[in-house]
């Protein structure tokens, strides 16, 4: 019998009704690389760790390194904190823990500061990325109600 490739799987799937990709799911050559197409992913591990990482930047040696991944310094950054904190705390429901304050105008200010996509954010922060977006969109809003007149003219 010949060897299908993958490509022809794909093709395969998605040009002809669902039978036919049954029959090639069946066929014994390509279980396994249909198989691959078909498995549920793992899910991704979530960085560890990353908010001790970020206390750490505090610490003289490492102030460069908070400047270089949220373009503010750490000092800018409590200044910040301070001013936009009770607009950032949030009643917490549901079954995961409040994101903090801090975490959020990290996530906002990363966002902000390099453009990453809203599932990097996640993943790094440890959050969803529903949570992440609605992050984003409170510290914007926080950042034009409480400093919007002093600030950007």
């Amino acid at each position: 019998m010949a060897s299908i490739s993958m490509w022809q799987v794909i093709e395969m799937f998605m040009e002809s009704d669902t039978d036919d990709f049954m029959w090639l799911y069946a066929n014994e050559e390509c279980a396994n690389e249909t198989l691959a197409i078909c498995e549920k992913r793992e899910s991704v591990p979530n960085v560890i760790n990353y908010m001790e990482v970020i206390n750490n930047m505090q610490i003289p040696e490492n102030v460069d390194d908070f400047r270089y991944h949220y373009r503010v310094s750490r000092d800018f950054f409590d200044v910040i904190l301070g001013e936009l904190f009770e607009n950032l705390l949030r009643k917490g429901h549901g079954q995961h823990e409040t994101v903090t304050p801090e975490k959020q105008l990290l996530v906002g200010l990363c966002y902000m500061a390099n453009m990453q996509s809203m599932r990097e954010l996640a993943h790094v922060f440890s959050l969803s990325k529903s949570t992440v977006h609605s992050t984003v969109l409170g510290v914007i809003d926080a950042i034009v109600c409480v400093l919007g007149n002093r600030v950007i003219r």
